[in-house]
């Protein structure tokens, strides 16, 4: 080995050439250059002692094959908390594992041409998705989304279970900005529909609501060709690290049980010393922070209200009227407040105080008063049109009562049916439901079906008997068939 790293390098060839042809490491082939032929000899003659990490060759060998892509780092990890005892260098680790691999015939790492970032400019952002084991011995999909600060390194993850929408990806981005602290003046993200509506000769329709969320922060974003590994490298790498050294292998509670242990990741490849700057991230985040813009989320941002008329807004619930309920709003938090006001006007539509903790529902009683006002003139309307009914007030009034949950629901259908049906004997439908031990717009419903599949039914039997009796041969006198034997 030492002889063929001096002849090849006699022959004009890089270190790195000499490296990839020997199938060692440029740090090897330094040290071997540096020495001459005695030194060599005296060195590559020493008996080399056994390694400590020796004895785990085979408990590694069969991890691996259980996890072929577990990283490294993570094992190291895990082997320190494990034997405290036993001094090892995160290097000798890695490559004591890597020897295992090779002989694994794992595949190999896809390595990127390195690429200096000026500090406090750029974000790249990438998703990912990856099925993960639960506790319960099922599985679950993540799906998530990467943020890497291109100078520092420094990371963060969203999490979630469902497909990543676009409110979900402004809330993502949301949440990378509460972590950091700061935001950056470019953001960097693949041809995801997330961000780009179409794209083409590098002329770029983006996904009009998400533009305007970077616009009301002032970000630039870029959007990078596929496969580019000068201008997204860092975040596949950083995705694939997600996979491999914290949810592959893993068991997890739940997706909150995903979010908590990412916190506890995020701290421990932050102060990881990085193989390209040779410093951690979160010590060249300090440099960062100084050219970095202080993220200060005072502007409106949209929130979508759920069906009971409430907003998410970090870890607790705020109501809203109920005329806004499933409909999106915008929400802004400001001196210890919560401001929500209309999505298509400046229209506030309240306001909360934002408790300590996390967990709680906040609500305005005010928010649900014209809720009952309309069931009741929704309830008043029906009645008038049943009116003209026997027993009709006292069939809408049933009506309601079985159906406390969804009295509104009820009533609109059984309105439709008295449009729609106008001429269906509504007095004996209403008669005989009020026997019933609880009426349902289902059964009604059911009820007007019926008859008039029986009214054609019968239509269609008075057709057929009109039919056989004009037509029927037993009924023609003998002077027709006269007259066709005439003719």
């Amino acid at each position: 080995m030492y002889h063929a790293i001096h002849v090849l390098r006699t022959q004009n060839n890089s270190i790195r050439k000499i490296a990839d042809l020997l199938g060692i490491s440029k740090t090897t082939v330094v040290e071997y250059l540096k020495l001459n032929c005695s030194e060599a000899s005296t060195k590559l003659s020493t008996v080399q002692r056994a390694s400590k990490l020796t004895p785990f060759t085979e408990h590694y060998r069969k991890h691996l094959e259980r996890y072929p892509k577990y990283r490294a780092s993570r094992l190291y990890r895990d082997f320190v908390k494990e034997h405290p005892d036993i001094k090892i260098s995160d290097r000798t680790f890695r490559s004591f594992i890597r020897k295992i691999k090779d002989d694994l015939d794992c595949k190999e790492m896809r390595y990127f041409t390195p690429v200096y970032y000026s500090p406090g400019v750029q974000i790249q952002v990438d998703p990912g998705e990856l099925k993960v084991e639960s506790i319960s011995g099922e599985q679950f999909k993540v799906y998530f989304i990467v943020f890497i600060l291109s100078y520092s390194r420094k990371k963060y993850v969203y999490f979630q279970t469902r497909p990543i929408n676009t409110i979900d990806f402004i809330h993502a981005h949301q949440s990378c900005f509460d972590y950091l602290g700061y935001i950056p003046q470019q953001m960097v993200y693949d041809q995801t529909k997330l961000v780009v509506i179409k794209e083409k000769y590098r002329e770029v329709w983006y996904n009009q609501k998400f533009i305007q969320y970077l616009t009301s922060l002032e970000i630039s974003p870029y959007v990078c060709e596929g496969y580019d590994p000068q201008s997204k490298g860092l975040v596949e790498r950083a995705v694939r690290e997600v996979k491999e050294d914290f949810l592959y292998g893993t068991e997890f509670l739940d997706i909150d049980d995903v979010r908590r242990k990412s916190l506890t990741w995020f701290e421990t490849v932050n102060n990881r010393i990085n193989g390209t700057t040779q410093q951690t991230p979160d010590r060249l985040f300090i440099v960062e922070k100084e050219i970095l813009r202080p993220y200060n989320p005072t502007q409106y941002e949209p929130r979508k209200c759920d069906k009971l008329g409430f907003i998410s807004w970090k870890g607790n619930k705020y109501s809203v009227p109920y005329l806004y309920q499933q409909k999106t709003v915008l929400v802004k938090e400001e001196s210890g407040l919560i401001y929500i006001r209309a999505k298509d006007n400046e229209a506030q539509l309240a306001s909360h105080e934002m408790p300590s903790g996390k967990g709680k529902i906040i609500k305005n009683n005010n928010h649900y008063r014209d809720y009952s006002k309309l069931l009741d003139d929704l309830k008043d309307e029906v009645i008038e049109i049943f009116s003209t009914y026997d027993f009709g007030k006292d069939f809408i009034e049933k009506l309601v009562k079985d159906n406390p949950v969804n009295p509104r629901d009820q009533l609109r259908a059984v309105r439709n049916f008295r449009r729609n049906y106008p001429n269906h004997n509504w007095n004996e439908l209403i008669s005989n439901s009020l026997n019933f031990v609880a009426i349902r717009a289902s059964q009604i419903e059911k009820m007007i079906m019926e008859n008039i599949k029986q009214e054609k039914l019968k239509k269609m039997r008075n057709t057929v008997e009109v039919n056989v009796t004009k037509n029927s041969l037993i009924e023609r006198s003998l002077s027709f068939y006269e007259g066709v034997y005439r003719k």
